[in-house]
């Protein structure tokens, strides 16, 4: 009887971490701190919902996110802050439509992957999302919050900057990743494992050549 009860629980575990909200690294991009993983699968309607929420931004008003797919848009993410209203605005947008005319295959195997990794060393950690197809294909786009000054501000446009946006990245590895160290962020090309360096300075990525 144990060892029934064992392998349940064995099973059950298996089928949340392979389905659910992760806290992988190992999809995209290696190095982020609280790092999750979502297929595409889990948003088969219009009513699913997931929630993200940053632990390493130091600010007392804090954002967290909602993952949702809409009609027109496709997978959707946007900001929440302190039980205010989400953003009118996604800050992000992905729809497997967009990517390849073979829709069944990029569909069933999508993953968005966000996590936080602080470039500029100064407490409050950037958002990166990532969403592809591992070993094929990469959208990756990098976020700055701006903490507002009062809670009656927490739904401008001003709060939330995109610093990086690599999109329509082509890789054919498996085995290659992007990866967040220090200020710097490698993001996965080509067939033979290469990846392009690129440093953020002045509030930009610099590719390094």
């Amino acid at each position: 009887m144990n060892k029934i009860k064992l392998l349940i629980i064995i099973i059950i575990t298996f089928f949340f971490q392979s389905n659910f909200g992760q806290s992988k690294d190992n999809v995209f991009c290696k190095g982020l701190k609280n790092s999750k993983v979502y297929k595409e699968t889990l948003f088969p309607n219009f009513e699913n919902i997931e929630i993200y929420k940053p632990k390493y931004i130091k600010s007392k008003i804090k954002p967290e996110f909602r993952i949702k797919k809409e009609s027109q848009t496709g997978i959707t993410i946007r900001p929440k802050i302190n039980g205010t209203n989400y953003y009118n605005v996604p800050i992000c947008t992905f729809d497997s439509y967009t990517i390849d005319d073979d829709y069944e295959k990029f569909a069933n195997n999508c993953t968005l992957q966000i996590g936080e990794h602080d470039f500029n060393n100064d407490g409050i950690s950037e958002i990166i999302i990532l969403f592809g197809l591992k070993g094929e294909y990469l959208n990756c786009s990098i976020y700055q919050y701006y903490e507002p000054a009062n809670i009656k501000d927490a739904d401008r446009e001003e709060n939330w900057k995109q610093i990086g946006e690599f999109n329509e990245i082509r890789y054919y590895n498996i085995e290659n990743f992007a990866e967040v160290k220090d200020n710097k962020i490698y993001l996965p090309y080509g067939v033979r494992g290469l990846r392009e360096e690129y440093i953020y300075n002045n509030r930009t990525f610099i590719k390094v050549n």
